[in-house]
């Protein structure tokens, strides 16, 4: 059982486990920040990661009104860039977000950077970037061999004049690639392979080693993001450039850490509680079942013991009265003998029947049949008799075991009263207090001395008896003569 045991613990810590590694990090909905260049006539970054900015040009940086505050205008051959980013997302196992505002005056050429992260570099670098291709708004990601994931929108980049944000999500979770203008998808692959790692490096504008020409024009709130933003997230950042959404309070770290170490401790105690029950019911099973043929037992040797040798005298007086057939006295005398040993067979073979009579099982059946016995016995041994019984008991349930080791105990106790008390009148008394109940066979004979009690042999019976089902019997002498029997027996309600 104690292997049983740790199996089922072990469920609850891997349920546990699960929860922790796999379901809680879904709950958890939103992203953080690691490089923001807000180009606020400076290339410092906004995020805690201070991921700042090199200008790649000959001159100074260029800045002009952007769309939140001043951008900066990138001219032919000239970028923004941070070779040594930290924080950023190069592992190939992490979603990512890459988001920018651009304002074209002219169509791009193809290959020209509008911004992400990684190398630029065709054969040795991995990369994540947003790039115009075949004139169209394209994710450029892949290392130059076989591995390329890009995807390509078919949709042109509005030279209008005017500001757009573009964005590019993955999530590694539903391994989903999307681009999105303004807020709405326009391109989407699902499944994607998981990206290979990416170098720690970051620019905007500029065109990759091997070929085209360079970004040109105006770019504003350049940012990247561990974690895939979501639709409505995107959206709040395109109306007020911020993704901050307070999370429901469910979705709250505090809340999560909690809920995942009650959970885990929850199941535990429930398989705990689930475990502990079974073997409480095994345990009352067997105790049952122990009990059952413990009684099996008992009747089998009762039967034994009383019926089989009663009949055995039967037969043995039988044949001896065929034996006598010539004397009729004789035989009128084991007759007779015959006769009186099978009504105490009868009576035997009843107080059988009636220890294991299910419809017996309570204090009323049992007080009731105790008096009537003690009734029939004292009256053919010529005594008086009293009773002193309250006008009613409570329903309590009395075992088999219990009525048949109690019922032969006081029935040895009133067979020593009329073979060796010398007494005129018993009197019987019954109460019911503390949850047990008391019964007291009271005689005005000769009395019992100490010694003769120690070594009475039907006194150890009765006291045997009585220990046997956790009761007590003791014995005292009434002044200024007699004898007190009583027996104790707990009730259970």
């Amino acid at each position: 059982m104690k292997v049983l045991r740790f199996r089922r613990l072990s469920v609850a810590h891997m349920v546990g486990l699960v929860v922790l590694l796999f379901v809680i990090p879904r709950l958890v909905v939103g992203a953080e920040q690691v490089l923001h260049w807000q180009f606020e006539h400076s290339l410092d970054d906004a995020s805690p990661s201070n991921n700042l900015g090199d200008f790649s040009g000959e001159n100074e940086p260029t800045f002009v009104e952007g769309r939140f505050g001043s951008a900066i205008r990138l001219g032919a051959n000239e970028s923004v860039s941070c070779n040594k980013a930290t924080n950023i997302p190069t592992a190939k196992g992490e979603s990512w977000t890459i988001s920018l505002w651009a304002k074209l005056t002219s169509r791009p050429p193809d290959g020209a950077i509008f911004g992400g992260f990684g190398g630029r570099a065709e054969v040795f670098d991995d990369k994540r970037y947003l790039i115009c291709f075949n004139e169209s708004i394209y994710f450029w990601e892949g290392d130059g061999l076989s591995q390329r994931r890009d995807l390509d929108s078919e949709v042109r980049f509005p030279v209008d004049n005017d500001w757009h944000m573009y964005t590019v999500t993955f999530d590694s979770g539903s391994q989903r690639l999307a681009l999105w203008v303004d807020a709405k998808a326009i391109a989407v692959v699902q499944p994607v392979t998981t990206f290979a790692d990416a170098l720690p490096m970051a620019s905007v504008g500029g065109v990759p080693d091997f070929f085209g020409k360079s970004f040109e024009g105006e770019i504003d709130e350049f940012a990247i993001w561990v974690g895939g933003l979501t639709t409505e997230q995107i959206e709040r950042l395109y109306l007020e450039n911020s993704v901050l959404l307070p999370p429901f309070f469910w979705k709250r770290v505090w809340f999560v850490s909690v809920f995942s170490i009650l959970l885990g401790s929850g199941i535990t105690v429930a398989l705990r509680i689930i475990d502990r029950r079974k073997q409480q019911r095994r345990i009352v099973r067997l105790e049952r079942e122990s009990a059952l043929e413990r009684e099996r037992s008992r009747i089998a040797q009762d039967i034994h013991d009383d019926l089989g040798a009663g009949l055995t005298r039967v037969s043995l007086l039988g044949e001896m009265a065929a034996d006598e057939v010539e004397n009729p006295a004789e035989v009128r005398a084991l007759t007779e003998e015959i006769s009186s040993t099978a009504r105490e067979l009868v009576g035997r073979l009843d107080e059988i029947v009636w220890a294991v009579d299910p419809k017996n099982d309570s204090l009323d059946a049992l007080s009731s049949y105790l008096l009537r016995y003690a009734q029939e016995f004292l009256k053919s041994a010529k005594l008086r008799f009293r009773i002193d019984v309250p006008p009613s008991l409570p329903d309590c349930g009395i075992s088999p075991d219990v009525r048949h080791h109690f019922l032969l105990a006081y029935k040895e106790g009133l067979n020593n009263l009329v073979k060796h008390a010398s007494a005129s009148e018993c009197v019987v008394r019954m109460k019911v207090q503390d949850d047990c109940l008391t019964l007291c066979i009271e005689d005005d004979g000769c009395g019992i001395h100490q010694k003769a009690a120690e070594d009475s042999h039907g006194l150890d019976n009765m006291h045997d008896r009585m220990e046997a089902i956790h009761g007590g019997f003791v014995v005292e002498a009434i002044p200024p003569q007699g004898t007190r029997l009583q027996f104790v027996i707990p009730l259970a309600h």
